[in-house]
């Protein structure tokens, strides 16, 4: 896990482009704390900051990295790359470092980004620049779990690029207008969404999508990969994925909640430190660290005061906003002082086997959902989903409102899945590419990377969710498993009482004081909100209690972030 930046310009590279390169490496060194590099040619000045999780000690796994034809930066982790390294091997290509870095380079410098692309599993954002042809690519992991953003003046001809906005609006521009639709999608879905940030002319490079640009062309992007239906085993399939994601040459955390999601990866995983923050599933994480003999760190949000300071510390170092962003990062700072470097988390799981009643099963059986139940959730499925995803539209007004036409999928950049895939995977697949893609990863990332620590999410391998979304409602949800049928019958197998599983579905909870004083802190940034002109609520229509609760969660978060950045100057509002 590092962190990349970047300039490139069509015309050549201007004299101070380096210094700003470095400047961005400096912004991000949270994200690779253990050391900093720089190349450059006449075009490109590329920067790169590592935290050295894959063959720490050798000097020659960093980066920038250089081949033949190519330089690269990249941030993230390829899991397969010791069967690459094989393939590398009976092609005689030499290979001096036990890390992945060195693997990617040589992939793509023996079989073209491309094909090398398709062969890799992963989750990364890489800039890979071709020397002789002065093309750059910005490419993203198929899920979205590794951030990349840019900046690109075509009257200019610049493209300025790194893993935060922070490091991109601190560095090339004393001053940023506010980008009133990424802050209307920051309150409709909770983090600014498809390619918008908060900062006018800073977006992200979306999943799955590679972008290019050379001296005679401009800026042009595509999408590099969608899922594919698939027959594999789904049980063979969940343990591959979490058990590739295992190694790594550092000590590793597990995320462990007590739920059925983290219980399977931790037993796969099996002789990982858990860390657990405290909750009503204490007990429950408790019982599976005894069983499977491995040691529990319970830690505590224990003031209102502890989340501000989570909200500053995330708004600060990302540049983005986020409401349930201190979760995270209070999880990530313990386990960081315990002296880890790299985390499992089990993002992603639930949106992706039908873990949440609020995703709809169009095909299932009605023998699996309470028969007084079955004809208003079919008949209303579809609108609840959406209801439960985004905000009602009624509940706030921003700086930017949609119009009639306005699309989700258009939007969020949300491509379709081919048509033998069953149709509640429709609904899973949206909820992989906006809530999970632009709230849940952005989130983990920006927190965990702000205290150094890598993350990785083994339910959101790529070939495990072309598993799991080729499997139909059926397959996932039973009468008498319920939800999340696939792992709950290997936590069975692995010898678990049905105590783990056979229990209401609980979620995060503070302690009453701390509830108490954040409440009252994110009604007062309700009205500095309603007073800055960023906001206003209406009367609500659809989910009144939810959208309210939520609505001041936000507020609170995007009043620390006006904190940072608007009160600085550094944003100028409409």
């Amino acid at each position: 896990m590092c962190g990349i930046a970047g300039i490139f310009r069509t015309a050549g590279v201007w004299a101070p482009d380096r210094e700003l390169v470095e400047a961005m490496n400096r912004h991000q060194a949270d994200r690779g704390p253990d050391s900093a590099g720089v190349w450059m040619d006449d075009h490109l000045v590329l920067g790169h900051t590592r935290l050295a999780i894959m063959d720490p000690l050798n000097a020659a796994a960093s980066q920038p990295y250089v081949t033949e034809n190519w330089v690269i930066s990249f941030n993230g982790e390829i899991y397969n790359f010791r069967a690459l390294r094989e393939t590398l091997r009976a092609r005689h290509i030499p290979l001096e470092t036990d890390s992945d870095t060195e693997v990617l380079a040589k992939s793509i410098e023996l079989f073209g980004l491309d094909a090398a692309l398709e062969k890799l599993n992963g989750m990364f954002a890489i800039a890979a620049y071709e020397k002789r042809a002065r093309r750059l690519h910005l490419v993203r992991d198929r899920l979205g779990i590794k951030p990349l953003y840019f900046f690109y003046d075509p009257a200019e001809g610049v493209l300025v690029f790194a893993s935060t906005p922070a490091a991109i609006a601190r560095t090339f521009r004393k001053r940023w207008d506010l980008d009133v639709r990424g802050l209307y999608s920051f309150f409709s879905l909770g983090a600014p969404a498809g390619t918008h940030t908060l900062f006018e002319g800073i977006t992200r490079v979306l999943p799955a999508q590679k972008l290019t640009i050379e001296p005679d062309r401009g800026l042009e992007g595509e999408t590099y990969w969608r899922p594919r239906f698939t027959g594999s085993d789904i049980a063979e399939q969940i343990v591959s994925s979490i058990a590739l994601q295992k190694e790594s040459h550092v000590p590793s955390a597990v995320f462990l909640s007590g739920g059925v999601d983290s219980s399977l990866m931790a037993s796969v995983l099996s002789d990982v430190t858990c860390f657990h923050l405290d909750s009503e599933e204490r007990e429950y994480a408790e019982y599976v660290a005894n069983f499977l003999g491995v040691e529990l760190k319970v830690g505590r949000a224990d003031a209102a005061d502890d989340f501000q300071s989570q909200l500053r510390l995330y708004s600060r170092s990302s540049g983005e906003v986020s409401a349930s962003s201190p979760i995270p990062s209070v999880v990530s700072g313990l386990i960081a002082q315990s002296g880890f470097k790299v985390a499992f988390s089990a993002n992603g799981a639930d949106e992706l086997f039908h873990g949440y009643w609020r995703t709809p099963t169009p095909e299932l059986r009605p023998d699996c959902i309470p028969a007084v139940f079955y004809e208003k959730y079919v008949e209303d499925a579809a609108a609840h989903h959406t209801n439960h995803i985004f905000r009602n539209p009624a509940a706030f007004k921003t700086l930017y409102s949609p119009g009639e036409d306005y699309s989700v999928q258009e939007e969020y950049g949300i491509t379709g899945l081919d048509a033998e895939f069953p149709e509640s995977a429709r609904y899973r697949w949206l909820e992989l590419m906006s809530y999970v893609a632009f709230d849940l990863n952005p989130t983990l990332d920006f927190s965990s990377m702000a205290s150094s620590i890598e993350v990785r999410v083994p339910f959101l391998d790529h070939e495990l969710v072309e598993c799991a979304l080729s499997m139909d409602a059926n397959q996932l949800v039973a009468a008498d498993f319920g939800r999340k049928v696939p792992l709950k019958k290997l936590l069975r197998k692995y010898g678990f009482s049905p105590m783990l599983w056979n229990r209401p579905k609980a979620g995060f909870s503070l302690p009453p004081e701390v509830a108490f004083d954040r409440r009252r802190s994110a009604i007062q940034a309700v009205d500095r909100l309603r007073e800055m002109g960023m906001l206003s609520t209406e009367k609500l229509e659809k989910n009144p209690g939810r959208d309210v609760q939520y609505l001041h969660w936000a507020a609170g978060a995007l009043a620390v972030w006006c904190d940072e950045w608007v009160d600085s100057g550094r944003v100028q509002l409409p």
